[in-house]
């Protein structure tokens, strides 16, 4: 790739002949494989990898930090538990002068905190004071189990990290566990079939979340300074400002030659099991030590001492390919999730059926005409 700079950033030329904003200045660029493409001086090759590594340790520690995760899957659950009952306003002050589309005229005056995004005016709406207007809604006795679940986590009572396993990339059992559904993995927790305090606390699905964590230092599995082009110091002063067409050419470096400054791996994996209830958390935590000690397998220890295989305790039972908890069931986008859905595309946005599409709890009432729906 050839090499141009602006104020502060030095840039490749690009073969962009696809884009609708490609520049009249290179309409005539020859296709000769070459592109515009941010570049760095070389200098900078041994200094990235520590830049890289903040990032990686960025996620680790602050934005998928245990904590962190454990109170935004408190907050999926409040939201989930509200929204077939709270609903968000659609409409304009009257002393307002924002101007809608008409393609937003048909929407209703009224939608739940899942549909929000749909409409310009709900979604500037969706705000964290949410949680105090569903938490004062204490007249209304379906958003009881939402108020609950708000004071947990205004006191810092978060669900419960009681177990994290790092996955060996080299380990094909690792793989192998890595594979599995969160549903599966769940099932097998279950199947251990764990019961605490003389019998009177045994765990449902509702009690247990799985989270299989993938974090990375930018470029997936890897390096991410070999995606980068640098140019030595001499092209950068001499060359940067000859017309497109004679730019100088940058190069990806040679790894060998800065083995020293790169990690041996660039992504990391984990599965962490989450405890909704505060009373069975020690429950779950030795069901994960023992769900560990059998090769995280699914084995089975009965009363007598004798061992079975998961299998073998579900020969003959049926099983959903769903996870149906009584709440909660959504798990935070992580980031290398796909943030796309059929339903918030943009070739559905002009359609008002949209907004209306089933909740994740039926109500025969209609949302639009309920009273007593909670709203904002």
């Amino acid at each position: 790739p050839r090499c141009r700079s602006t104020d502060q950033y030095k840039k490749l030329v690009v073969d962009d002949s696809d884009s609708s904003t490609a520049s009249s200045s290179l309409a005539e660029y020859p296709d000769d494989g070459k592109h515009l493409m941010i570049c760095y001086p070389d200098k900078m090759v041994d200094d990235l990898p520590t830049f890289f590594t903040t990032r990686f340790l960025n996620h680790k520690k602050v934005y998928r930090h245990k904590t962190t995760q454990a109170a935004t899957f408190m907050i999926v659950d409040i939201l989930t538990l509200a929204d077939p009952y709270f609903r968000v306003s659609t409409r304009l002050e009257e002393d307002d002068d924002f101007l809608l589309a008409d393609q937003y005229s048909s929407f209703p005056s009224m939608l739940p905190p899942s549909r929000a995004s749909l409409h310009p005016i709900s979604h500037l709406r969706l705000r964290d004071s949410i949680l105090d207007q569903i938490m004062h809604t204490t007249g209304d006795p379906r958003l009881k189990k939402a108020r609950k679940l708000i004071q947990r986590y205004w006191n810092r009572d978060f669900y419960k990290c009681v177990m994290e396993r790092q996955m060996r990339l080299n380990d094909e059992d690792d793989m192998d566990l890595w594979q599995k559904s969160e549903h599966d993995i769940r099932q097998e927790l279950l199947n251990l079939n764990g019961k605490h305090d003389a019998g009177r606390l045994t765990l449902t699905e509702d009690d247990i979340i799985i989270e299989k964590m993938k974090i990375h230092h930018g470029s997936g599995p890897m390096n991410p300074v070999l995606r980068m082009k640098f140019l030595p110091k001499r092209e950068l002063d001499a060359g940067l400002w000859n017309p497109v067409m004679q730019l100088p050419v940058a190069k990806t470096i040679e790894e060998e030659h800065h083995a020293a400054h790169f990690h041996k791996q660039f992504q990391k994996f984990s599965i962490r099991v989450f405890c909704r209830s505060q009373q069975k958390a020690e429950l779950l935590e030795h069901v994960c030590e023992s769900w560990k000690a059998n090769g995280s397998r699914g084995v089975v220890v009965d009363g007598t001492g004798a061992t079975t295989t998961s299998l073998e305790q579900t020969k003959g039972q049926d099983r959903d390919d769903e996870f149906p908890p009584s709440y909660g069931g959504g798990v935070p986008l992580t980031q290398d999730d796909d943030c796309s859905d059929e339903s918030m595309n943009d070739d559905n946005l002009d359609d008002p059926a949209v907004a209306s599409m089933p909740l994740s709890q039926p109500d025969d009432e209609n949302d639009d005409d309920d009273d007593n729906v909670e709203h904002f």
